[in-house]
């Protein structure tokens, strides 16, 4: 059985909708067009992975897949999610948790060795066809293992590293680069994870540069200071940094180490008038796209206008024993959902409205929470 960390944050789990008070596509500035008081109000699209975007179906590797760790037709503990925080750049993989030290790791698809690093322990494998590379880290290739080598799904490939516990697993297609393996036609789709994603309490900045600044997310902010300055979301004004801490809790938990929440796949975000959740009054925005890697440098923008003040995440307790090893463990996930530039108020009249936050899980599944909040310029 594995372990929850966090638990205020395993609290907060909820799919109903709450009033009160990676390459990335679809981020743009600020939330919001110019909406006049006679403006009839639009439906909301439909939020779907497949609306969000098409590589979260990109086909998986040619022919049978299992998984690197025995058993290999089984799904194993995610340790660390796609596009998960790593210090100043997002994960570009996903970490599958190993049980015993030093376990065998086996080919997930069939292909040839494209390249191998032995000093750092990690070796790439172009599958026959779709133009697929599976890249294994953390791995101590087989002696005998050499470039150009043919390999079978399934066959023995190598040795996790001493200590580590865990594969990196990362997948890069032609057509969208670098993907999540654990979308939903992905070798390490685990279809038991039908939990909804957790969307928690909304806050509100002003958004100055304060509001966007660099911070270590290798640390537990909780005795930090957040330089932004809080706005009440009774009177919301001028140009406003809206925060929230979105994350996923896997059914499917790790059952060696204690068990972090995970990254989800999408998030989006939206103005809707307080009677109505389903119309909106900005456009809708897309907060984050985990289909492909988070690539901030190709929107002119920063990771710190995308992850806000409170995102971290330490897991050197992973490598560790004893009871000190918790103390070094725990993660959080806070977004920028008021948009990478900040909600405009000013294009909207005064009043009473509800901000709502969705995110979508590696299965599809969407969690929803929307608050109540005053524009009052």
């Amino acid at each position: 059985m594995g372990y929850r960390l966090n638990q205020r944050h395993a609290r907060s789990v909820s799919g109903s909708v709450v009033i009160g008070s990676l390459v990335v596509v679809g981020l743009v500035g600020a939330i919001g067009t110019p909406v006049a008081r006679s403006s009839v109000p639009a439906p909301n699209g439909r939020f779907t992975l497949a609306r969000v975007d098409g590589c979260f179906f990109a086909p998986p590797p040619a022919g049978p897949t299992g998984w690197p760790l025995a058993p290999t037709g089984r799904p194993h503990g995610i340790r660390g999610s796609f596009n998960g925080v790593r210090g100043d750049a997002p994960h570009f993989g996903a970490d599958v948790e190993a049980i015993r030290n030093q376990a065998p790791v086996y080919a997930i698809a069939s292909g040839s060795v494209m390249r191998i690093q032995q000093g750092a322990h990690r070796f790439s494998i172009r599958t026959l066809v779709n133009g697929h590379w599976l890249f294994y880290d953390h791995v101590v290739p087989l002696p005998a293992l050499h470039t150009n080598q043919p390999i079978a799904a399934g066959q023995l490939i190598g040795h996790v590293v001493r200590g580590y516990y865990h594969v990196h697993v990362s997948e890069r297609s032609a057509a969208c680069g670098w993907i999540d393996p654990m979308r939903r036609t992905g070798p390490l789709r685990i279809a038991q994870n039908t939990e909804r994603p957790s969307v928690g309490p909304l806050s509100a900045f002003a958004a100055d540069p304060a509001a966007f600044h660099r911070f270590d997310t290798a640390r537990n902010p909780s005795g930090g200071r957040d330089p932004a300055t809080p706005l009440p979301l009774s009177a919301l004004h001028g140009v406003v940094d809206l925060r929230a801490e979105v994350h996923d809790w896997p059914l499917r938990a790790m059952t060696g180490k204690p068990q972090l929440e995970l990254e989800v796949a999408a998030i989006r975000a939206y103005l809707a008038p307080l009677s109505d959740r389903h119309v909106h009054l900005s456009r809708m925005k897309t907060i984050f796209d985990g289909a492909r890697l988070l690539d901030p440098a190709r929107l002119g923008t920063t990771l710190w206008h995308i992850w806000a003040f409170g995102t971290w995440r330490n897991a050197t307790g992973y490598y560790q024993s004893g009871p000190d090893a918790h103390s070094h463990l725990g993660a959080a996930y806070v977004w920028h959902v008021g948009g990478t530039l900040g909600l405009h108020t000013g294009r909207y009249p005064d009043g009473r409205y509800q901000y709502c936050v969705q995110a979508l899980t590696d299965n599809g599944v969407r969690g929803t929470r929307c608050t109540a909040v005053v524009i009052r310029n």
